[in-house]
């Protein structure tokens, strides 16, 4: 993690030089609470345009749950994104726990293959 803040750092300091850009960093610590809020912290600090979290694919929903219950309120409402592999149940939940913006190839790849994701499931 504390290498991930350097990185950070650095790369806030050469980010504009390429317009546009809009930095999005990603929050660091595993299921660990206290990792992912002193990382939310960190990056919160140093600015950027918007804050992720990731995890492993196949992580527990529980386990992906209790770390977006403990994120939401460490980061800008405006600005928050993740980066798991989410089915479409999964969006709704993180979308009622304050994400706007997903990255996953899940529905990339399933659609590549035939899947649709509906209100009704897939």
């Amino acid at each position: 993690m504390e290498l991930s803040m350097r990185w950070a750092r650095r790369s806030r300091m050469h980010s504009g030089t390429r317009q546009p850009e809009r930095p999005v960093r990603i929050v660091q610590g595993g299921t660990h609470a206290g990792l992912r809020l002193e990382s939310a912290a960190a990056l919160r600090e140093i600015g950027f345009d918007g804050y992720a979290w990731a995890a492993r694919v196949g992580e527990p929903a529980e386990e992906r749950n209790g770390v977006l219950d403990v994120l939401g309120p460490a980061l800008p409402g405006d600005r928050r994104a993740t980066s798991w592999a989410w089915h479409a149940l999964g969006h709704r939940r993180g979308v009622a726990r304050g994400i706007d913006m997903f990255d996953c190839v899940m529905p990339t790849r399933n659609a590549r293959n035939g899947h649709l994701f509906t209100s009704q499931g897939w």
